[in-house]
């Protein structure tokens, strides 16, 4: 018996077979004109490996050969439809020519036997796996929890040794051993499966807690943040309010300096004309020339204090202009700290 085949569900298929093989595969005919390649390993019709188009696919996918498709089925995800166009593919079996009616009874043992050895082979494994964790493993974890219980109970270890040791094998006690050891497994069980459920909620609780103190700790950041940048602020506000209260005062000293420029200068006007006056009469010296040169000292002496005055107008205007040109780099220089600590 061979594997089966390709066939169309469609009325009008054409059926054609090889010769070579022992799969019948339905299919359109194909058209004499073209000269089709199969899709998979882009080869041309051959008398023994003819191209067949099994599925709706069309253009250069369309024709495939038999050994190609079966080969391609293989080792595709869609085994019974074409994974391109949807279109099923039936399958149908078909037997050699010379096949026997009656299978000889060498041919059905050596059929049944791997059966049968395949099959004996899983029992064994079965049974080895249930004698194994259904029967020992109880009880070696009774004996196991026995052996530590004495360690820990006992003052005596070896006798507590040669009791568990040598101690009479009957059925009740192989069948109260195992029933215990089958008790502790299971209590093992449910306490490493609480220990485990506590665990998964200690560990969510702490994670929660941990993204809350995250959480909290960048909103606190950012709050300050924010905090130190209206403070910054503020204090360039108030910075920038002392600069501009500096330069109303400078200008204010700048007003009064001129003030007091224009009251000298018409002093300094009569002292140079006094002294035009007085240098061509200065060896005819009389009275009334002495009062003048009096009353020309007494203004001198009055323009010497203006002057003296206006020097420490100059003096403190000089003062005020470091001093606004200080503000200003303080205020430059603390914008500069602000930006940077933001």
């Amino acid at each position: 018996m061979d594997d089966p085949t390709v066939a169309e569900s469609n009325e009008n298929l054409l059926k054609e077979s090889s010769p070579s093989s022992s799969f019948m595969l339905t299919a359109r005919s194909m058209p004499a004109v073209e000269a089709p390649v199969c899709r998979v390993c882009h080869g041309e019709s051959e008398p023994d490996r003819e191209l067949f188009y099994p599925c709706k696919c069309d253009g250069s996918i369309k024709y495939v050969h038999q050994n190609c498709l079966e080969e391609w089925l293989k080792h595709s995800r869609e085994k019974t439809r074409c994974e391109l166009c949807k279109e099923p593919f039936h399958f149908k079996k078909i037997y050699k020519d010379d096949i026997p009616v009656q299978l000889t009874i060498l041919e059905m043992f050596g059929e049944l036997i791997p059966r049968l050895l395949a099959i004996g082979r899983l029992f064994v494994n079965v049974a080895l796996s249930c004698f194994s964790w259904g029967i020992c493993l109880p009880m070696f974890a009774c004996l196991l929890l026995k052996l530590c219980w004495c360690s820990v109970s006992e003052s005596d270890l070896g006798q507590c040794y040669r009791k568990l040791f040598t101690m009479k094998l009957t059925v009740e006690s192989i069948v109260n051993t195992w029933y215990s050891g089958i008790v502790n497994i299971c209590m093992v069980a449910l306490i490493t499966f609480f220990a485990a459920e506590v665990g998964r909620v200690v560990f969510k609780v702490l994670s929660i807690l941990l993204l809350c103190l995250f959480e909290a700790y960048f909103v606190l950041y950012y709050c300050l943040q924010e905090v130190l940048a209206i403070e910054n602020n503020h204090r360039i506000a108030v910075l920038e309010r002392q600069v501009n209260i500096t330069n109303e005062s400078v200008k204010e000293l700048q007003e009064s300096n001129r003030v007091v420029v224009s009251e000298i200068l018409p002093l300094l006007h009569k002292l140079c004309a006094l002294e035009a006056a007085i240098r061509p009469a200065q060896r005819t010296i009389t009275s009334r020339q002495f009062e003048e040169i009096r009353q020309w000292e007494m203004l001198d002496e009055e323009i010497l204090s203006a002057v003296a005055i206006w020097e420490k107008e100059r003096i403190r205007l000089v003062n005020l202009d470091a001093y606004q040109l200080r503000a200003r780099n303080n205020c430059r220089s603390k914008q500069l700290a602000a930006c940077d600590q933001t």
